[in-house]
């Protein structure tokens, strides 16, 4: 059986890509946060490489996450509005289910 996918609800759609993006990066960034806060704060990381801003600093790594949600919130939005165009017109994408 094929059916076709018309439409996609843009703010819903994007909505939960932007929290499962939220959810993922804070599962890699938060830990290392800590880790970067841990080093500095016992003086771990050398002076030189801190200085130079090679090693980026706790607090931006426990933003990236929300950075990463609204980035991808955007993005989704826009991709699904456009795609509900050009499934408008092209009749979307065709996606074939078994039959129980």
């Amino acid at each position: 059986m094929k059916r076709q996918i018309k439409k996609f609800g843009v703010f819903q759609t994007a909505k939960v890509a932007a929290l499962l993006y939220l959810i993922g990066s804070a599962i890699i960034l938060e830990p290392l946060a800590l880790i970067t806060f841990v080093l500095r704060k016992y003086g771990a990381i050398p002076a030189a490489a801190d200085a130079a801003g090679r090693i980026p600093s706790p607090a931006f790594l426990m933003f990236l996450p929300v950075l990463y949600c609204v980035i991808s919130f955007l993005t989704v939005a826009l991709m699904c509005w456009l795609y509900n165009i050009i499934a408008g017109k092209t009749g979307g994408i065709e996606i074939e289910f078994d039959q129980e």
